[in-house]
């Protein structure tokens, strides 16, 4: 057997550089943003503002890196669950990969596997929203808000399949006005004065 690797030191010039990229570092950071979004006091006025459309007032279950599926590759995402049963999915992405559909499509069968696990049968499976924010042009598009979805069909309208892709990057706001501040407090930490949750996340 051969020798153990022995580990390498750091000099103090590179931890010192280190401490400062970190301490500059801001929520598009995809640990940093891991961190902060597992508390429900973060996720909640994030996902309101993300689907004010739902409604959303409690938010009863957060998971952190839940591995729905053994084979899938370690990633660092929130599970959540609103007080009306909907899923949600939520990550930060800050390379592009060329694979969020992939992911996605991952993602939705995990979750629906898992209701059905739980003994949810299919015709009452609940919505389920996967949701990146990303640091680049998601699909191509050069559209800040990308959003896929599929009806249950036209007696039974719930939106079960939500694919959102947002990127925080985008250089004209096409979003509404409290996601826009979000997403400038993401990517360059610009704090809006005006905004209470964005006082709290800073």
């Amino acid at each position: 057997m051969g020798k153990p690797r022995r580990k390498r030191r750091y000099t103090a010039a590179e931890k010192a550089a280190a401490l400062q990229k970190f301490e500059q570092a801001t929520l598009s950071n995809d640990y940093l943003f891991f961190r902060v979004m597992q508390q429900k006091a973060a996720l909640l006025p994030t996902l309101q503002r993300v689907l004010p459309e739902l409604g959303i007032v409690k938010i009863c279950q957060v998971v952190a890196q839940r591995h729905l599926k053994a084979t899938w590759q370690s990633k660092e995402f929130i599970f959540a669950e609103d007080q009306a049963g909907n899923q949600f999915n939520v990550e930060m992405q800050v390379a592009n990969e060329h694979n969020l559909i992939q992911r996605s499509l991952a993602y939705f069968a995990g979750m629906v596997n898992n209701q059905l696990d739980q003994g949810v049968k299919y015709r009452d499976l609940k919505p389920i929203y996967v949701i990146f924010f990303t640091r680049f042009d998601p699909l191509g598009y050069q559209h800040q808000f990308e959003r896929c979805r599929i009806m249950a069909g036209e007696h039974q309208p719930d939106r079960l399949l939500n694919f959102i892709y947002l990127d925080v990057t985008a250089p004209t706001a096409q979003v509404n006005p409290a996601l826009q501040r979000l997403c400038e407090f993401i990517e360059t930490g610009k704090v809006a004065p005006n905004d209470p949750f964005i006082l709290k996340l800073e």
